[in-house]
C-alpha cells in the first residue's frame, strides 16, 4: 500500500519475510522484526535491555508512521496522546476483567492465559505509544518488572497503574514495571510479553495496510 503526502512523499508498506517494512519514498524509515531473537529474556535476565528496547521504539514508530499516513493524523497533536492515555486505561480495565482478580463472588474464574497474554501484551503496547508520541525513546531506556510483584496482589498492582496519570516519563517508568510486573505474577516471561506485543505490531502496521 502507498500513501502520498501533502509534500509529494510516498509511505510505502511491505513485507519481507518476517519482517513488515515502512519505506519513505522507497528508503526505510524502519523495519518492525517480528521475529527478533528472545532468548536471553529469560531467566535470571527478565528485563528488557537498552539494546532491545532501542529496537522497540523503532518498531512502535514503524506503527506510528502506518497509522499517520493511512490516516492524515499528526501523531504529535495532543489529542492523539489524549486518546492514547484514555485507551490504556480502557485496556486496563480489560486487562482486570479477564484476570477476574477483583471478582469475590465468582468461584470459577477465568484462566485463559492467552488471552491474557495478549490483553497484557496490549497495555504495553499503549506504553510504547506514549513514549514514542511524547519523545521518551532517549529517556526510557529499560524495563523491568515490578520489584515486588510476587508478594504483591493484583489489587495493589492495578491501583497504582490507576493512580499514574502517564503525563511524565517517571509516570510510564512505573507503568512499565507494573504491567511487566502483571505479566510476571500471571506467569509469563517479559520475552513472552515482548513476542506478543512484536506479533500484534505487525499486525497493526497490517490493517492500515488494508485501510482498517
Amino acid at each position: 500500500m502507498t500513501n502520498v503526502n501533502d509534500n509529494g512523499s510516498a509511505i510505502t508498506l511491505t513485507t519481507e519475510g518476517a519482517e513488515v517494512v515502512v519505506q519513505n519514498d522507497g528508503v526505510k524509515i524502519g523495519a518492525a522484526a517480528i521475529n527478533l531473537d528472545l532468548q536471553h529474556f529469560k531467566q535470571p535476565e527478565d528485563i528488557i535491555d537498552a539494546q532491545l528496547m532501542v529496537q522497540l521504539h523503532t518498531i512502535q514508530s514503524d506503527v506510528h508512521a502506518a497509522v499517520a499516513h493511512a490516516n492524515g493524523i499528526n501523531m504529535q497533536d495532543y489529542q492523539v496522546l489524549d486518546n492514547l492515555v484514555f485507551a490504556f486505561f480502557v485496556e486496563l480495565g480489560e486487562v482486570a476483567n479477564e484476570i477476574e482478580f477483583f471478582k469475590h463472588w465468582k468461584k470459577d474464574k477465568r484462566d485463559n492465559k492467552k488471552v491474557q497474554l495478549e490483553e497484557v501484551s496490549d497495555l504495553f503496547a499503549f506504553l510504547m505509544a506514549i513514549c514514542d508520541v511524547k519523545g521518551y525513546q532517549k529517556i526510557i531506556r529499560e524495563a523491568r518488572p515490578f520489584e515486588f510483584y510476587e508478594d504483591a496482589e493484583f489489587m495493589d498492582m492495578f491501583l497504582l497503574l490507576k493512580r499514574l496519570e502517564l503525563a511524565t516519563f517517571q509516570d510510564v517508568q512505573s507503568g512499565f514495571s507494573l504491567v511487566l510486573g502483571i505479566a510476571k505474577k500471571l506467569g509469563f516471561t517479559v520475552g513472552q510479553v515482548v513476542s506478543a506485543y512484536l506479533e500484534k505490531s505487525g499486525v497493526n502496521i497490517e490493517r492500515q495496510e488494508s485501510g482498517y
